[in-house]
């Protein structure tokens, strides 16, 4: 008994010392500097805070106060990281800086809150004035140490000097692109300060020769003890290394941060398993039939296969000198580009390929919606998905760069569930099966993690973890926690790390709902539980307590003592609550949609909910246990049902088919989507998918409608392809050039040393060509010859002559010149015969989206208006599309025009000044209308344009008499 009391003695002194705690660490950036905010449990007022010489690590020691010993790797601005360390009278948070600080940290406390600021440099390097592509580490140290840059002294030693710098960057200031290269590097460099601050850069050696603790990068690393997380073998590295060394894994670059002394990198180089490479690949020289040089194209195939496979995690330098590539990564990485490489080599050299058709119908990963949606966060830094956002997209891309010229095609039928049926040549199904075991690979490595949490995490913190881990974190609602999306090392390292941030052990907490018989009983249940956690050794923050409904209790804490606590509960209070439980179930987003959220929105009753996770397909539902069994029951034997209803839908409806579809020359995909917008109108339209790939598009849509945008593009390509011809002489240049403009042939002749070479499109090139024989064979330029031989027709197109401007723009652009007469009767369209046909194939595409112009024979009528209103009313007849002119005359205002639109303007006319207002806008066609309202003196005309033009209405109004219309 005497030993128990001297031990409870032992522990009251140890809560009394040590009665403040650091609770959370909230890292922020903006532009001009970098925050570290500390949050503790009670107010903070003894500490001090101090730098070694050269101002790269600093200190804060706050005595009394405890917390858990950790490292954070934040990597943001000047900043590398920070770790917290506990002594036995003090705890100490420790800064360490990637560059000596400009000027010493802001301090600041508030109550129970201390930040800490370090300043950035606030210089922006230009990249029109530095890149590192291709440079040595001398020339961008050189740069980045300058008198305009960093302004520092610094050291490099000649055996790293010339090391070859890959770092790519856009805009940023030069201790984020010192951090990048750095760690581009990895171990072959390491680096510290010296007591005055100048900056050492050398091999390991050199360094830790030289100073006793330094800076060192391990890439490449690979973490593959069975039975162990990356975080458990990372946290036992740790306990072999000195208290005062620092280490984080980077598992978006697997990688190692480590700041240690000599015997720090010694155990650990001792330890680790690496396996980064780097290998050449020597790109053939033999003629492909590709357009762009051969180094290029693997080149670029190589850079997308890197972004999509991946992650970005090798590094690809292009040698143009001696034709080679350079990779360096993982080991197994290196080896499977090599291998999509080499077969890349064989379908471009190879005379013998089998290109016979094929379908081959792939299954997708199970989990496929979620290797989705990670890769969709490497999409927005510019790789990762393509455009459409899918992983067939990705792989149908991937197919076309082996066969630029083929065309392949896609059933995405059954993609909602898995399956989809390509269409490809023979040669390409080994692609297509290496592309498989990629995915298949990639899937086993992509998982997801339920972190259980009830209070809401700083955005901050949230966006932080994110970028260090390359994870995805989404709330999944109130009190409900966090679902993190990644590669299964990024969610260890991300939960780790949040559990840092917010001083929460994750795996040990827990969560659950009571529901209670009665809707007094609150008060007690709330008093007995606060009792037995406070008996316990909690405090209010590290549990909660919450009535969310007259009868439903929220639980969250510990989770072994909230079993105890829930075990008392049944003992003592069990007559007044019941316990919910949760289940979590995988459900593909089709099977919810198809009919399984509406049944369960059927039979869930009170206190009882299903939320779904449509993006990592997840159904958490919470019901009491028996119930929870039975709903679960009711969704197995459901599925297989609903599965066999949505093929048995899919099946039915008309097949959607990826179509790749060559580039036309001189379009990019925002003009080819804007023409078809107008070629298949509004409906069609918004059922394709059009997205870019290689040198051409890729097309989604049903195959009737991917037929007609195939021919489409294909009429397109022979307009804007231009052909060509050499011809040894042309007679008389210029009077050449005036007679093809004259006869309507649109071609250049362009002199190519003593020939002539005739550009335009195929159908102009050989009329030229023929005119140059005509003329070489003696017959006249002027005379019936030529014009027996080019015979010009003409058509009507029912069309005002005012309007033909931009269709005449169109067709010139399309190389289809043809000549625009206003005859009495109507426009007519005058071309040679071949022209002409397929200038009104374009023609009458475009008049088959508007409303037919009305023509007839003109008529007049007199108008009873006053001189002064014509302008006004010309005006609004115009905008409403009715071709009238308003002529003056002895007897009055004269109307003349088409005799069906004359009697509708002046209906409108008539009805405009009627002194009654309309009180609804009366239609004039599919396309316009009028209304006409009463005017006030207080309304200005001045003051209604002024709001439509700031709420970009198309409107006109016009003031007649009392009224505005």
């Amino acid at each position: 008994m005497r030993r128990i009391a001297v031990l409870f003695l032992v522990l009251g002194f140890f809560c009394i010392g040590f009665s403040n705690q650091l609770n959370s660490v909230i890292p922020t950036m903006d532009a001009e500097s970098v925050t570290v905010t500390l949050i503790f449990k009670d107010n903070v007022t003894d500490y001090n805070i101090q730098s070694n010489p050269s101002r790269t690590i600093y200190s804060l020691a706050m005595n009394g106060v405890s917390g858990r010993d950790m490292n954070l790797p934040l990597r943001m601005g000047p900043v590398e990281g920070l770790w917290t360390r506990q002594d036995p009278k003090r705890l100490s948070v420790n800064v360490a800086l990637l560059i000596p600080a400009i000027d010493d940290p802001e301090v600041t406390i508030m109550e129970n809150v201390v930040t800490l600021r370090f300043f950035r440099s606030n210089i922006n390097v230009n990249i029109e004035k530095f890149t590192t592509y291709g440079m040595t580490l001398s020339t961008a140290m050189t740069y980045l140490f300058s008198e305009e840059m960093l302004d520092l002294s610094y050291i490099i030693s000649p055996s790293v000097r010339n090391e070859q710098v890959v770092v790519g960057f856009s805009l940023a200031m030069p201790e984020d692109i010192l951090r990048n290269i750095l760690t581009s590097l990895g171990d072959r460099v390491a680096y510290s300060y010296l007591t005055d601050g100048t900056f050492y850069l050398g091999s390991p050696e050199e360094v830790q020769d030289l100073v006793n603790a330094f800076w060192k990068t391990y890439i490449g690393v690979d973490f593959n003890i069975e039975g162990e997380t990356v975080s458990e073998q990372i946290e036992r590295l740790r306990k072999t290394l000195p208290v005062n060394s620092y280490i984080e894994y980077l598992p978006n670059e697997a990688s190692l941060m480590v700041f240690g002394d000599l015997q720090t990198h010694m155990s650990l180089s001792a330890a680790l398993t690496k396996n980064t490479v780097t290998k050449e690949y020597s790109v053939p020289w033999e003629i492909t039939n590709v357009d762009v040089e051969p180094l290029t194209a693997y080149y670029e195939l190589a850079r997308s296969l890197n972004s999509l496979l991946f992650s970005e995690s090798l590094t690809i330098v292009s040698i143009p000198e001696f034709n080679k590539l350079i990779f360096s990564g993982n080991d197994s990485q290196v080896t499977a580009l090599y291998e999509y490489l080499d077969l890349y080599r064989l379908y471009l050299t190879s005379e013998d390929l089998d290109s016979s058709r094929t379908r081959v119908t792939l299954t997708l990963p199970d989990n496929f919606f979620l290797i989705e949606d990670v890769l969709k966060l490497v999409s927005a830094s510019g790789s990762g998905l393509p455009d459409d956002g899918t992983l067939v997209g990705a792989i149908f891309g991937i197919l076309q760069s082996y066969a630029v010229y083929e065309e392949l095609s896609v059933d995405r039928t059954f993609e909602p569930i898995g399956k989809v049926t390509f269409e490809l040549p023979n040669y390409l199904v080994p692609v297509l099966e290496r592309i498989a075991d990629s995915f298949s690979a990639i899937s086993e490595d992509v998982s997801y993690l339920m972190v259980n949490y009830h209070l809401t995490i700083e955005e901050s913190i949230v966006a932080q973890v994110e970028r260090i881990t390359g994870s995805i974190i989404e709330p999944l609602g109130e009190r409900k926690g966090y679902i993190v999306k990644g590669a299964k090392s990024s969610i260890e390292t991300a939960e780790y790390l949040l559990s840092l941030f917010t001083g929460i052990t994750f795996d040990d907490y827990d969560s659950t709902y009571l529901e209670l018989k009665t809707n007094d009983s609150y008060e007690e249940v709330s008093s007995f539980l606060g009792t037995f956690f406070a008996a316990q050794g909690l405090v209010e923050s590290e549990y909660t307590i919450q009535q969310i409904a007259d009868r439903l209790v929220f639980m969250y804490g510990p989770s072994g003592i909230m079993g105890r606590a829930i075990n008392e509960l049944e003992q003592h209070e069990r007559q007044i609550y019941r316990v919910t439980r949760e289940s979590i179930l995988e459900i593909s987003p089709e099977i919810y949609s198809s009919g399984l959220g509406d049944l369960l929105e059927t039979i869930l009753v009170e206190n009882e909910t299903a939320d779904f996770i449509a993006s990592a397909g997840l159904l958490v539902i919470r019901a009491y246990p028996e119930r929870l069994s039975e709903i679960e029951g009711i969704i197995e034997e459901r599925i297989p049902r609903i599965t066999e209803m949505v093929e048995s839908r899919m099946a039915s409806q008309e097949t959607r088919l990826s179509l790749q579809i060559r580039a036309i020359p001189g379009w990019d995909i925002e003009k080819f989507r804007a023409y078809l917008s107008d070629f298949l109108g509004p409906r069609l339209f918004s059922d394709i998918t059009l997205t870019t790939s290689g040198n051409g598009y890729i097309v989604i849509a049903t195959e009737s409608v991917l037929e007609a945008v195939s021919a489409e593009a294909e009429k397109l390509r022979g307009f804007e392809n231009p052909s060509y011809r050499l011809e040894t002489s042309i007679p008389s240049l210029s009077q050449f050039e005036v007679l093809l403009q004259r006869l309507g042939i649109a071609a250049t002749i362009v002199p190519v040393e003593n020939q002539f070479m005739i550009i335009g499109s195929r159908e102009s090139v050989e009329e030229a060509s023929r005119l140059v024989r005509q003329l070489s064979s003696g017959l006249p330029v002027q005379g019936d010859v030529s014009e027996a031989k080019l015979e010009y027709k003409y058509e009507f197109i029912n069309l005002p002559y005012s309007e033909i401007q931009g269709i005449s723009e169109l067709l010139n652009k399309l190389s289809l010149s043809v000549e625009f007469v206003n005859t009495p009767t109507g426009v007519a369209v005058v071309a040679t015969e071949d022209r002409l046909e397929d200038a009104m194939a374009v023609i009458s595409s475009i008049l088959s989206r508007i409303e037919t112009i009305e023509t007839g024979p003109k008529s007049y009528s007199v108008i009873d208006v006053e001189l002064s209103l014509v302008g006004s009313l010309e005006e609004i007849l115009t905008l409403l599309g009715y071709e009238i002119d308003l002529v003056e005359t002895p007897v009055g205002i004269i109307g003349i025009g088409v005799e069906t639109q004359l009697a509708k303007a002046k209906k409108i006319v008539e009805e405009i000044l009627k002194k009654e207002p309309t009180t609804l806008p009366q239609e004039v066609d599919a396309d316009s209308s009028y209304l006409i309202i009463s005017s006030k003196p207080e309304i200005a005309i001045e003051s209604l344009n002024s709001v439509i033009n700031v709420f970009g209405f198309d409107l006109v109004i016009t003031e007649i008499y009392d009224k505005i219309v």
